[in-house]
């Protein structure tokens, strides 16, 4: 297939590249364009990633098949955004649940549930050297007192500038905490399945959404949850005394999220176009 997939691109995190990436990987021939530049007119399946910004009147009126995988709904007017770019596509999809297909649903475009997870070729067998990693952006008070707080053990706490940066840190971690930025604590983010992939001991903030249990996921038996800054610490200091006997709960994990990978959540997309457009491909 040929894809024009148009988003955000460069940096190392943008989910356009993300996208654009694993299309090739799975053997599509792609062209990327960045959502403030001119789309061009081709026959080709046009794939809109959301970041952040609303584009929409930047999508031309073409005949060819129109997806737009929405990421960003639960941000401020995420849902007006997400919206109108929905409006000039043919098949909608969603990285989360409460806010994501629920939102849709509520005004009238229909979705697909498809979590943004983790890329596999992102992480590398590398020795766990770093007893704990929180990586994000300082955009919540309570995220910089979780950094502060880790700083007592052999930990990183922060953002990174650079990928390379961001998965050798990640992957020489013994412990993930992820912790979303309130108030999207009703949100799944690709960190919950970084910290898997990474074949680390993910230590996830509780969520007001089952998603990752609809997912097939189970506290205990593939990741741990935390409920607040107060308990935290004694959780950590729990397992780093007898790191080995979470091993079955990493392997489990890592395990099971394989069937997340993003090659994996491309192909589902594949299956979804196929279905959809087998008459104008």
């Amino acid at each position: 297939m040929n894809f024009i997939v148009v988003g955000y691109m460069g940096q190392y995190g943008s989910m356009g590249q993300w996208v654009a990436d694993i299309l090739r990987q799975n053997g599509h021939e792609v062209e990327q364009v960045d959502r403030k530049a001119e789309i061009p007119v081709k026959k080709a399946i046009y794939f809109f990633v959301d970041c952040s910004e609303d584009y929409s009147s930047n999508i031309p009126d073409i005949p060819y098949p129109k997806i737009f995988w929405s990421l960003d709904i639960h941000m401020p007017g995420g849902l007006e955004r997400a919206t109108n770019i929905a409006s000039k596509c043919d098949l909608v999809l969603s990285s989360n649940y409460e806010h994501g297909k629920l939102l849709f649903d509520s005004v009238g475009v229909q979705s697909y549930l498809i979590p943004i997870t983790y890329r596999e070729d992102y992480f590398k067998n590398t020795p766990k050297n770093l007893d704990i990693a929180m990586i994000g952006n300082a955009n919540s008070q309570e995220r910089v007192q979780l950094w502060n707080m880790l700083t007592k053990y052999n930990s990183y706490g922060g953002s990174t500038s650079s990928l390379k940066d961001y998965t050798q840190i990640m992957s020489s971690a013994k412990i993930i905490v992820n912790q979303p930025t309130e108030p999207w604590d009703i949100i799944v983010n690709n960190r919950f399945f970084e910290g898997l992939g990474a074949n680390s001991l993910l230590l996830q903030k509780r969520l007001k959404t089952d998603l990752i249990e609809k997912m097939g996921f189970v506290a205990g038996q593939d990741f741990l949850y935390w409920n607040s800054l107060d308990e935290l610490p004694s959780v950590i200091e729990a397992i780093l005394e007898n790191y080995d006997s979470y091993r079955d709960i990493i392997k489990s994990g890592n395990k099971k999220v394989k069937a997340y990978e993003m090659k994996v959540q491309m192909r589902k997309i594949q299956s979804l176009i196929l279905d959809k457009f087998y008459d104008r491909l």
